[in-house]
């Protein structure tokens, strides 16, 4: 009896042992570290596009980039201003004037996705034309 009792404890200790280390292994705590968390990825930068120049203002356009929740974009040294569209139309600008426009794509979700580097484009407003007199267009 004592033998069967010595072989019985044997056995519930052998388990408990086994139990133990396979909890360990992947218990959080057990001393392994988490796998890395992957560095979020950069968006791409907007491909900025003229679509039509007037005297007075401008509109641009750029393809929508994967992952982008919306835009930011700045004319000339203005502040920075949020917007979903891809699509941009500006007026009340000055004729002959150079105007640089930058846009970025911004992120929803800041742990998979950062900002984009800005995109540019030099627009130039057109020369404003003289309105033609009462007889139609001079000659």
């Amino acid at each position: 009896m004592k033998h069967i009792f010595q072989w019985m404890a044997f056995v519930a200790l052998s388990f408990s042992m086994i139990a133990c280390e396979e909890e360990d292994s992947v218990h959080p705590n057990s001393g392994v570290p988490p796998p890395p968390t992957p560095e979020p990825e950069q968006l791409a930068a907007p491909v900025l596009s003229l679509v039509e120049a007037t005297a007075e203002g401008f509109v641009l356009e750029w393809s929508a980039v994967e992952h982008a929740a919306a835009y930011a974009y700045v004319i000339g040294n203005g502040e920075e201003v949020a917007t979903q569209q891809c699509r941009l139309a500006i007026s009340g600008l000055e004729p002959e004037t150079t105007y640089l426009v930058k846009v970025k794509s911004l992120s929803a979700d800041l742990t998979r996705y950062t900002e984009s580097l800005w995109g540019s484009l030099s627009v130039t407003t057109l020369e404003e034309q003289e309105p033609d007199g009462p007889d139609g267009p001079d000659v």
